[in-house]
């Protein structure tokens, strides 16, 4: 006897459907076989398959399991190769209790959910569920539609771990109706996301620590670790963004995104072989990690000349990792113009040598940094001369303390912080929980501009040093957030922050075409309305490379 919810996701799947779904799961099964050692048919997928010698016809997805230890370090390789088999990215979790890649393809969403094993209790677990390890230590072959696949072995053991009574059909989109309460940890979804939720306070009182305790399996996956930079993105890679506030954009329904690197550490570029026109160096302004490789704003220009736009932009960064990424790579791939495109944060980006002062969370971020002395452009050095380094943050206090601005800043507010913030996510954000705080950290950080201009001249004068050494034309981009225009729509332009720095810069430095997000902006319309422009992610950095194309054809 089956319990029926009405629910779409529950309908009956179409003969024709059935067969994309099988052809999908073939490719699936490809992808796995070339990344990984191990994986195994799982879930209902499995069910229908050793029960009734097919898909069940109301299942909503193909799940397969592989082990985590295995998947998690190739999770750039399987998001790649999915991506290459035409699959769609559709959610993703790269923790390492619940990791999970989601992917939508011929009609289905396929799910690759990784189990990883806790030796205490002898299982392979997620968050919510674990089985006994011993029914994956071998594979058994179930047949699915004529072709063979693995399977945890022996079969019916994995079902009745998992569902318990397996063999009567029960049509639930209700996982905890569905599955076995051995299989269920803690024995009830309500009390684990209860439990889930007092540990992710105990997290959050972590990071009001000076040094936060580090998670091994972070630590072990944070693979953009760079000696002279901090940190930078690394090549061959495939990596999933996911962010709540994308889910505004129609196209974006989930809220991630998928962007790869190539051999050269650019982010994905339209042309990919043919010879450099312009190279972008920056920022997540730069980078565009909120959007998919081709809507960024270099692949639209590229789109535009036909020809490769390199795009060297870097989440995080400062103006000043961004020029010593120039300085270091630029040869590696020239270009006869340089765009620096950097977000209106990035002068106190650049007074800061351990992020988690400025964004408490960003514990492994710590970067070089310039300051003046004599009238002169100095480097400070990271102090993390190697990756392990970042386990022993305590033993760089002191230069810390000596060269990070934000330390009074963070030490004297961090309390009121966490007051309002109960959980990760807003602490992380610094104190993003309401339109006060925000304006608070917007004053703060473009208070920079005025009392570190000296700084700005100093550092756009080593950029037109490069220019002038390396041959090509300098061009000074600068982006701003959704919060920054909603903070200047309704000052006079002469009065925004940034205003008076740049107009001096122009003047100093007169080789340096400067850009500013601003005036793109006016041009959209009057100030009330900077906001619509930015709702359509994609439209809108067409619109900035539309922009800077006809500058660099009218004064270059």
């Amino acid at each position: 006897m089956s319990r029926t919810e009405n629910n779409d996701k529950l309908r009956i799947r179409s003969a024709e459907e059935l067969s994309r779904q099988m052809e999908g799961l073939v490719v699936l099964s490809k992808v796995l076989d070339a990344t990984l050692d191990r994986w195994f048919l799982s879930g209902g997928t499995l069910l229908g398959a050793y029960r009734n010698g097919d898909f069940i016809p109301w299942d909503w997805d193909v799940e397969v399991t592989v082990l985590t230890e295995e998947a998690h370090p190739k999770e750039s390789d399987i998001l790649n190769q999915l991506v290459a088999q035409g699959f769609t990215i559709t959610n993703s979790d790269s923790s390492y209790k619940n990791f999970k890649i989601a992917a939508a393809g011929w009609g289905t969403e396929y799910e690759i959910l990784g189990r990883y094993l806790n030796r205490r209790t002898n299982t392979r677990a997620r968050r919510s569920t674990e089985i006994p390890a011993n029914l994956f230590r071998n594979s058994e072959v179930i047949t699915l539609r004529g072709k063979d696949f693995p399977a945890p072995s022996p079969i019916p053991d994995y079902l009745f771990s998992l569902y318990g009574d397996w063999e009567t059909p029960i049509k639930s989109t209700e996982n905890k109706v569905y599955y076995s309460k051995k299989a269920i940890i803690g024995g009830s979804f309500s009390l684990l996301q209860k439990a889930y939720r007092v540990l992710d306070r105990a997290a959050a009182l972590n990071y009001l620590r000076e040094f936060p305790a580090v998670v091994k399996e972070h630590f072990e996956c944070f693979d953009y670790w760079d000696v002279l930079l901090g940190w930078s993105n690394p090549p061959n890679k495939t990596k999933v963004v996911k962010k709540k506030y994308l889910c505004r954009d129609k196209d974006q329904v989930s809220g991630l995104t998928v962007y790869s690197t190539d051999s050269k550490g650019s982010r994905s570029c339209c042309h990919p072989n043919s010879v450099p026109d312009i190279t972008f160096f920056g920022d997540e302004s730069c980078m565009c990690q909120d959007v998919h490789d081709e809507d960024t704003m270099a692949w639209h220009i590229g789109a535009m000349r036909k020809t490769r736009v390199s795009n060297y932009g870097v989440a995080g960064y400062g103006l000043d990792q961004a020029l010593l990424r120039l300085h270091r790579d630029y040869k590696t791939d020239q270009a006869d113009y340089v765009v620096m495109v950097v977000d209106s944060s990035t002068m106190a980006r650049c007074c800061s040598v351990y992020k988690h002062y400025l964004n408490p969370g960003d514990i492994f971020c710590v970067k070089p940094r310039f300051h003046l002395e004599s009238g002169g452009l100095q480097l400070v050095k990271s102090p993390v001369l190697k990756k392990e380094d970042l386990l022993r943050l305590n033993k760089s206090k002191k230069h810390f303390h000596l060269h990070d601005e934000h330390y009074s800043c963070w030490k004297k507010r961090r309390l009121a912080y966490f007051a309002k913030m109960p959980y990760i996510g807003k602490l992380i954000n610094f104190g993003l929980c309401s339109s006060e705080k925000r304006i608070a950290k917007i004053e703060y950080e473009m208070g920079f501009w005025k009392s570190h201009s000296e700084l700005f001249y100093g550092m756009m004068s080593f950029y037109n040093d490069m220019a002038d050494a390396y041959h090509f034309k300098p061009i000074f981009f600068l982006r701003h957030s959704d919060d920054v225009f909603q903070y200047v729509k309704d000052m006079p332009k002469q009065s925004v922050p940034w205003f008076s720095t740049l107009r001096a810069a122009e003047k100093k430095i007169p080789n340096i075409l400067f850009l500013d997000d601003l005036d793109l902006h006016i041009r959209h319309g009057a100030h009330s309305d900077f906001c619509n422009l930015q709702d359509d992610l994609q439209v809108s950095n067409y619109i900035r490379a539309q922009f800077l194309e006809n500058q660099i054809n009218k004064k270059l």
